[in-house]
């Protein structure tokens, strides 16, 4: 859950007009060092917010062998990872311009063929 929320929020920290990418990167670290979490991985895409980024997403990554108490066998090498994209607050011109990637995006997490 840790993984959800701080991407989560740190994306609604990004989508903002003025909001940085450095920004982001702080609040999902400070979720995650509220946890207590180490070793862990933040990316924000793109690398650089503009007036004309139509979203936003954030991964982060969680390493299961630095931060359980208990690991079985069957979960070593795993990483928890939660990824979320949003739209940016923009003008709607901006927004629109956003969309194709969105649903782009979203096909290719389902396997499906993207449109085109």
């Amino acid at each position: 859950h840790t993984a959800d929320t701080a991407a989560y929020e740190a994306a609604r920290c990004a989508m903002v007009p003025g909001a940085t990418v450095i920004e982001a990167e702080w609040e999902a670290r400070a979720l995650i060092e509220a946890a207590g979490l180490r070793n862990t991985a933040v990316t924000v895409s793109p690398t650089e917010i503009t007036e004309e980024t139509a979203f936003i997403t954030v991964r982060v990554e969680i390493p299961a062998n630095d931060n359980s108490w208990m690991l079985s066998s069957q979960f070593t090498d795993v990483i928890v990872a939660s990824e979320v994209t949003l739209l940016t607050e923009r003008s709607p011109i901006v927004r629109l311009t956003g969309i194709p990637g969105l649903k782009a995006k979203k096909s290719k997490m389902k396997g499906e063929k993207p449109e085109i």
